[in-house]
């Protein structure tokens, strides 16, 4: 169960990771009176990164036990 969580936490890291900026501008097309700061983007890349981090982590201790 450890592993499958872990593949998906991997794969929504790199979509994430990957396509943060197009995410970002079709979040603002849908609500235009909202503005999101420029750096918004970055967050959505950093929680990619974390997200890719944790689920090498939980497959990496899948295999330890």
């Amino acid at each position: 169960m450890l592993v499958v969580i872990g593949l998906a936490l991997i794969i929504y890291g790199y979509f994430s990771y990957k396509y943060s900026d197009k995410w970002a501008t079709k979040s603002q097309k849908r609500a235009p009176h909202t503005k999101f700061p420029k750096w918004f983007p970055l967050f959505i890349k950093v929680g990619g990164i974390l997200f890719l981090v944790t689920g090498i982590l939980l497959i990496v201790s899948y295999l330890l036990m």
